[in-house]
Order: structure tokens, then sequence, then C-alpha cells
């Protein structure tokens, strides 16, 4: 080939191909430095490169005319000062960006719903270090949650609104580092007995738990923490009929009363033969409210046929119960004074 032909051919093709791949190899080399980098060590790498392309090209520009092998060797020098910035600046730094900037692996925070309590409601953890809530519900067929809030009330905004989930079940909720202060939680289903209190102390170098017991110096240690107190009110036990037709009449009640803090027993006679009915308990009547929670789902049964529905203590308020195979014929309310 002669060099005319490679001049007027070639190299106008040849060359910025290759100055576009080798500016591309180094923009994916210099973003997975970057990102795996702190904030101040990617910044400051980033003011090498953006200094050392402004360098050479100072110098280039004072050139009257580069040919083809000198560009490409501007280009690779511009190339090569910067990876081995950034290779420098990683060895130093150690890497550590995307740790360091949610505060380091997360700290395990158990919290346990029983009896429609929190067994563990004032936690104290370290600050600026992202939490992992370990929710574990351990009432049957009650539904719980963990909801906290950035400050030392529920009128504080909302950081994590946790997922409801029916006992007995357990669920994980990540929450943010916290700053140093105090975080109101509560469970949104039971929000005026379900409460505690977070509190991120520049002291702690762990979790802990002020409802545990504390063992005197003459104390043999317990492991077995202190249980909430069980709800005082008696028992209700409730009696809800679903008559043969109750398809189109509906339960024999559409009004049902307990007391706030009582174990609530739902005692279900399905007399309707050959068809399914069940009893649900929700936070509001659904067909009205799209927001209403399932706050107790029963079995369904085939009838001629008996159950009973053990639903957990109820805040004051006015519930709604369905059936969940004929919610719009078979509902009532339920009230708790």
């Amino acid at each position: 080939m002669n060099k005319n032909t490679r001049d007027r051919l070639l190299l106008p093709i040849l060359m910025p191909v290759g100055i576009l791949a080798v500016i591309l190899l180094v923009t994916v080399g210099l973003s997975r430095i970057l990102l795996s980098l702190s904030s101040a060590a990617a910044t400051t790498l980033a003011l090498l490169a953006a200094g050392t392309v402004m360098a050479v090209g100072a110098v280039a520009a004072t050139r009257r005319q580069m040919k083809g092998g000198a560009v490409l060797a501007t280009v690779a020098a511009i190339a090569g000062a910067v990876l081995f910035f950034g290779g420098v600046i990683l060895a130093l730094a150690g890497g550590s960006g995307e740790e360091a900037a949610v505060g380091g692996p997360a700290v395990e925070v158990n919290i346990t719903a029983k009896n429609s309590l929190f067994l563990e409601t004032n936690i104290t953890v370290p600050v600026e270090t992202a939490l992992a809530i370990n929710l574990d519900n351990q009432d049957a067929s009650v539904q719980h949650n963990v909801e906290v809030f950035d400050g030392p009330d529920a009128d504080a905004p909302v950081i994590i609104d946790g997922e409801v989930i029916t006992g007995p079940a357990k669920i994980t909720y990540d929450v943010p580092p916290l700053a140093e202060g105090d975080y109101y939680f509560i469970c949104k289903i039971h929000p005026t007995t379900m409460t505690g209190n977070i509190k991120a102390d520049p002291a702690a170098t762990e979790v802990s738990y002020a409802s545990e017991p504390v063992a005197s110096p003459t104390a043999a240690p317990t492991s077995e923490p202190t249980e909430a107190p069980k709800p005082t009110a008696k028992p209700t036990v409730l009696k809800l009929v679903a008559p043969v037709g109750a398809v189109g009449t509906g339960y024999d009640q559409t009004s049902l009363t307990a007391e706030a803090g009582s174990a609530i027993t739902i005692e279900f006679d399905n007399q309707d033969s050959g068809v399914p009915h069940d009893v649900d308990v929700m936070s509001a009547d659904p067909a009205s409210d799209p927001a209403a929670i399932k706050l107790f789902d029963g079995d369904v049964i085939t009838g001629p046929a008996k159950t009973s529905y053990e639903v957990g203590p109820l805040d004051k308020g006015v519930y709604f119960f369905l059936c969940s195979v004929h919610p719009t014929t078979m509902n009532g309310t339920l009230t708790i004074k």
C-alpha cells in the first residue's frame, strides 16, 4: 500500500475510530474506579483527570501540526495518566466508597409482635449505621408491621412504612443510616398500643434493648426477655351465623360489639349447605375506602360447618366484617368500645 493511499483513505477512517475506542475504554475503566471510591477520593481523581487532559492539551496546542502517530500518542498519554492516578487513589482509599456511603454493613434490630404489643419498645442503635429491622409477628391471623418516623412522634416524616404481614410470619425492613436523635415507630394497624422508640446514640457501638433484663453482679444472667403484659380485658366470644340463603340475605347479625384490648373469638356457624362462607375483619368498608386494610383473614368453610376465629385485640373504633366470597351481601360493622 502506497503512502498516498494510506494518508488519504485509511488514516481518516482508522484514526477517529481508534481514538473513540481508546476514549471508550478509558471512560469505562475510570467509571468503575470512581464507583468503588468514596465521594472525596472520587472527586480528587476527577480533578486529577481533568488537570491531566488540560495539561496534555496545552502542550499539544503549542505544536503547529500533529501527525497520526503523535495524536495517538497524546491520547494514550492522557489515558495512561488518568488510569495511573485512578490506581494510586484506589490503592490508598481501599475501595470502600459504596460501603462507606451507607454507613457500613447493616446492623440487625429485632422487634417481636406478641399479643398485639411490641416486646421491644426502647432500642438504642449506633449513629450513621444502616439497620435491618427483623419483625417477628407471633400473633396468629393478626396483621402487624413497623413504621418508623424521622422524629420523636408520628407527626414527623415517615422514614419507612413497612409491609404489613399476617402472623405467624417474619419480615426484614431495610432502614437507612440514622443521625443522632430519637425515632418513633409504630404498628400502623395498632398505632395506639404498639409503639416504641429507636435512639441513635453516638456512644453506642451495638444494638441494645432497654426492655431486656439487666443482671446484677450477683445474679445469674437470663436469656429470656421480659414479656409485655397481656391484655387485661376479658376475652369476648361473638356468635355469627350464615343461615340458609345467606348469599342473598347476609349474616344473621350485621352489628357486633367487643371491648378494647379484649381477645375476640368469633364462633361462626355456616348453615348454608354446599355454599362457602367465611368472616374477614377490615379496617373499613373496602367498597367505600380503597385504603381499607384486612386485619383478620378467616378460613373459608363450606356449609353446613362450624369454626372459631381467634381475632387479636383491637383498638377502639368501628371496623367492618364481611364474607370474602360474598362481600356485597354478607357484611356488617364491628364496634370496639
